[in-house]
């Protein structure tokens, strides 16, 4: 039977613990309530200046990102921090959350301002403060400014931007110190910066003047002040406006040979030594200041350098016909004579101190060529125009040129590569290399330079590419060996215009259905994949239509010919790629990374939509800014160099367009582990710096946490796919990397 003692002692336990021990409020294990206030101005402060800077802290779980500051007076909305960003600073990075909102639309009078805080996702009113303050502008100092130019949410199309307007002061213009401020960052002053300024105090009004060519594109509120030196008073006046400038930009490079024949200029070789250099340069007005500079033989924007040696030559320009209201220059670079030495490769930027006549800087470019060996082409073919030549020989015309590569009766290497008729070319070839097979140093007997041959771009560099997919995995840093050059070029080729590297080619053919008995899974075949012959003994191209056969060459556009267009693959139309950069992906796709873990998938990052990476034109473009037809991710080569490069993963050093960088902004890698520091870096040599590649900068918001100067985190750690699971820190790196996604809010 119950003893009713014990419920009386169980209640009086549980009373006590009540009251020593509490229960949490219901908001206890809930966020904290998003709270607001107002540190400055003071309430009921008289504040004596047209721009009033209202600012306080705040406290939030929510990133600011999901966050809107909005100001209002008597009721209505006058600025927010979506729609007038420039108005307003939110630091959500220190101990204490800051905000400051700055306006200089507000009278003379007394004002009662309104700070709310909205989260956008649900658009819920989180909290809100308010002030109340009188405007009273000073009379009795005798210094005053206005600013009448440019008129406040102005938008400004030249670089060269000019700010005026009238000032009141008792004394002369030597006691007087004007300063111009974007924001909280100082932009010049009088004394220090007397070339950026005119003091008219001849005039009536008195006036002064503010140039600047500093100003990056994008929203600026601009503080100009004036300050007595002898009493220290001090006056403001600002104005905002936005910076959106019409550059010019490269529509077209160009070879042009001795006969006046024009090639294109991207990774041309061949290139005879009596060529030029022309580059087509686009505005939106005349650029009569670029032509008189070029015509008075002071000025070359074409930049062709070997090493750190620049080639020297004259340059000339012409003006052409205004196509759509846009005005077209044809600049020509003229090599000096012996400037240029056979098998070298030249890289050729624009410069990017090139204006128009607004100081608008051109969206500079950067390509390379590769100069013609000195061999005649004692063949059919015209040597100038190089309308159809093959560098390793012409079989057909005579079959002893394959004896130069191949013996018929010495089969002692893989597909008899690497025998020559000269025994001792043979034991030179062999030396040093395991099991004396010669053909591990036969593609660089010749293209090291030693022999009349291309020298490799890169070939003395650290890393190399080197570990294709088609063959083992021991392959690491073993670039004299045939099979990698194979894996990317075809040695038997005719050289072309089209293609002028080699590239590799390949044959698909589609067959009438699949039979997977037989082994054919698909009815469309891909000869890379499978061999024709594994299946035929002879087959006559001549006589299989378009529709059901034709010969690919894989592509390896880059930025002056690459559009990053998702196509169907050719071999299976439910799987995308992008045909523009075949060439990497013949390797770097989901399938061979399966077959041989040290091939990286990166056609797979490619195809994400949401990648920062993805350059996607707009509805009434025609081409990104800098005049590019890219319109999806990136090439490869904007990060990678194609042979190799002293970093890991043959990154470049030069990020950008831009080869004059001086060697502290050089990327390199450090150590021989892919590693958080190795990472950080390499993301922040564009995003710190300002490279600027498709018509873009590169921009990174401080304020964020974890983009800090001081942090050390990976950016892999926030804008790789945080859907997924990785089983190293290389494969999340490489998420981010090649599809970097917003990152998430810490």
């Amino acid at each position: 039977m119950f003893n009713r003692s014990y419920w009386y002692l169980t209640l009086a336990i549980l009373l006590l613990m009540s009251t020593v021990l509490p229960y949490p409020s219901s908001n206890a294990f809930s966020a904290s309530q998003p709270t607001i206030t107002i540190d400055s101005p003071s309430s009921n402060a008289e504040v004596n200046t047209e721009n009033i800077v209202i600012s306080g802290s705040y406290s939030a779980d929510d990133s600011k990102t999901d966050l809107l500051f909005t100001a209002y007076e008597n009721g209505n909305s006058f600025s927010d921090s979506l729609a007038q960003k420039a108005d307003w600073t939110i630091n959500e990075t220190g101990t204490t959350k800051t905000w400051s909102f700055s306006t200089s639309s507000l009278a003379e009078g007394t004002h009662t301002i309104s700070i709310k805080i909205k989260r956008i996702s649900t658009n819920e009113e989180l909290t809100e403060a308010s002030i109340t303050f009188t405007i009273k502008m000073s009379s009795d100092t005798g210094t005053s400014i206005t600013i009448t130019d440019p008129s406040p949410k102005s938008v400004l199309d030249s670089k060269h931007v000019v700010i005026s307007g009238t000032y009141t002061a008792d004394v002369p213009k030597t006691e007087l110190l004007f300063t111009a401020n974007d924001g909280e960052e100082k932009l010049s002053d009088s004394s220090i910066n007397e070339r950026d300024w005119t003091i008219d105090e001849s005039s009536t009004p008195k006036k002064w003047t503010f140039s600047t060519t500093s100003l990056e594109e994008g929203d600026h509120n601009i503080t100009v002040e004036i300050k007595n030196l002898q009493t220290t008073d001090i006056s403001k006046a600002t104005t905002n406006f936005s910076l959106a400038l019409i550059r010019p930009y490269v529509t077209e490079t160009r070879i042009v040979l001795a006969n006046g024949t024009e090639r294109k200029g991207e990774d041309l070789t061949n290139v005879p030594l009596g060529s030029k250099l022309k580059v087509t340069v686009v505005d939106d007005q005349k650029m009569d200041h670029l032509k008189s500079k070029i015509e008075a033989n002071n000025y070359n924007p074409i930049k062709i350098i070997l090493g750190s040696n620049t080639i020297e030559g004259t340059t000339e320009i012409n003006e052409l016909e205004v196509q759509n209201g846009k005005h077209y220059y044809d600049i020509i670079f003229t090599p000096n004579s012996s400037e240029l030495k056979i098998n070298k490769t030249y890289l050729v930027y624009i410069d990017p101190e090139l204006v128009d006549d607004l100081e608008n800087p051109v969206f500079t470019r950067l390509f390379k060529f590769t100069t013609m060996t000195t061999a005649e082409w004692n063949d059919p073919d015209n040597p100038i125009s190089h309308a159809s030549s093959n560098p390793h020989g012409h079989y057909q015309s005579n079959t002893n040129m394959c004896a130069t590569c191949h013996s018929t009766h010495d089969p002692k290497s893989p597909s008899q590569i690497g025998v020559s008729y000269k025994t001792t070319f043979r034991e030179e070839l062999a030396a040093g290399q395991p099991a004396d097979d010669p053909s591990q140093n036969y593609c660089m007997a010749c293209h090291d330079g030693t022999i009349n041959a291309p020298i490799i771009d890169k070939n003395d560099s650290k890393y190399r590419h080197n570990n294709p997919a088609d063959y083992s995995k021991e392959g690491i840093n073993t670039l004299k060996n045939p099979e990698s050059c194979t894996s990317c070029h075809n040695p038997h080729l005719n050289w072309s215009e089209d293609n002028p590297n080699l590239l590799k080619d390949h044959y698909v053919y589609t067959h009438n259905e699949a039979n997977p008995e037989k082994g054919l899974e698909t009815p469309t075949v891909d000869s890379l994949d499978t061999a024709c012959e594994t299946c035929h003994e002879y087959i006559d191209f001549s006589k299989i239509s378009e529709e059901k056969g034709k010969r690919e060459t894989l592509a390896y556009k880059k930025s002056l010919t690459a559009r990053g267009t998702i196509s169907n693959k050719v071999t299976d139309p439910t799987l995308k790629t992008i045909s523009d950069y075949s060439l990497c992906f013949r390797c770097h796709n989901p399938e061979k990374s399966v077959k041989n873990t040290n091939t990286a998938d990166i056609e797979t990052h490619y195809l994400k939509q949401n990648s920062g990476h993805n350059f996607v034109l707009l509805a009434d473009q025609q081409t990104q800014r800098d005049g590019s037809m890219l319109n999806g991710p990136m090439p490869c080569a904007e990060c990678h160099e194609t042979h190799g490069s002293n970093n890991q993963f043959n990154l470049r050093e030069i990020l950008g367009n831009n080869p004059s960088l001086p060697a502290a902004d050089h990327f390199k890698t450090v150590g021989t582990v892919w590693n958080e520091e190795n990472e950080r870096n390499f993301c922040l040599n564009c995003h710190t710096k300002g490279t600027e590649i498709y018509g873009k900068k590169a921009a990174i918001d401080k304020t964020i946490s974890g983009h800090q100067d001081n942090e050390s985190k990976a950016c892999s750690e926030c804008h790789s796919d945080q859907t997924k699971s990785y089983k190293t820190f290389r494969e999340k790196s490489m998420s981010a990397a090649h599809a970097p996604l917003p990152g998430a809010a810490h």
